[in-house]
């Protein structure tokens, strides 16, 4: 078990409700006019979101770890600045306003927890027992953090197939290709998991896109992730052209019109 807790990793699996109960208070917080500003806590966890809502605001920000909410009892702030414990949000609310953010959070079973303030240093201070235990400008860790120019080389187009086996049996090829994973129903995937939360799912799984509707309006949003590796390894740059020409199609087949995209590379 101590072993086993030594490796617990700093990525935890999300909890959907939890995550629905987050949103719902969420929604509420931002309908009243408390909010300054709010960022989800990604990869990275306190860290990211922290030093990009300060470095975004021109502000400085000052943390007590003491009050920081733990997962388990005995963290060091490096661990609680890096965990990524799911269903976290910070915020920067407007003074004196705290009690009215509790009640909405405390009312959908959330925990909340004021952690520190903004400042006007543009530096990420950190408070643990008393002490300082950081203390660092924020330009390096968000707009002035060094970019990599790594060596790169075009990738070189694979060679063509050669020796490929003859079959005389098509019937059972077929069957090969039907139980592969690239081609096969991800039905029992996505039948696992309960798609009408909100009753608002208006195209259900399995076809071209998914269509939610915006609750309480006539309006809807279609969504879509598309890609076809064997383009992309036979080609790159043409495989992602398809991938983007792929998910404009399956949007405009269900009456949506593409407003937007996101290639998910964190990298670029």
């Amino acid at each position: 078990c101590g072993d086993a807790e030594a490796k617990r990793p700093t990525g935890q699996v999300g909890d959907p409700f939890a995550e629905k109960r987050l949103i719902e208070a969420c929604l509420e917080l931002m309908a009243t006019d408390v909010i300054v500003a709010i960022q989800d806590m990604g990869a990275a966890g306190l860290t990211s979101s922290s030093v990009e809502m300060a470095s975004k605001g021109g502000v400085g920000i000052e943390l007590v770890m003491d009050d920081v909410p733990q997962r388990e009892t005995g963290m060091t702030p490096y661990e609680m600045m890096l965990s990524e414990s799911q269903e976290r949000m910070l915020m920067v609310l407007k003074p004196g306003r705290e009690p009215e953010a509790e009640a909405i959070f405390r009312k959908w079973e959330l925990d909340f927890a004021v952690i520190g303030h903004v400042t006007d240093t543009e530096r990420m201070v950190l408070k643990w027992k008393g002490e300082t235990v950081c203390d660092i400008p924020l330009g390096p860790l968000a707009d002035e953090a060094p970019l990599y120019d790594r060596p790169h080389v075009p990738t070189p187009k694979p060679a063509p197939l050669e020796n490929v086996p003859e079959s005389n049996d098509i019937a059972r090829d077929l069957l090969t290709l039907m139980g592969s994973p690239d081609v096969a129903s991800r039905r029992w995937i996505w039948e696992q998991y309960d798609h009408m939360v909100g009753a608002d799912t208006v195209q259900a799984p399995g076809g071209d896109s998914a269509v939610v509707r915006v609750h309480g309006t006539d309006k809807a949003l279609a969504i879509t992730t598309d890609c076809t590796p064997r383009y992309c390894f036979a080609d790159p740059v043409e495989g992602g052209k398809q991938a983007v020409a792929e998910a404009w199609r399956n949007l405009t087949a269900v009456g949506a019109t593409p407003l937007a995209i996101t290639n998910c590379l964190n990298f670029a």
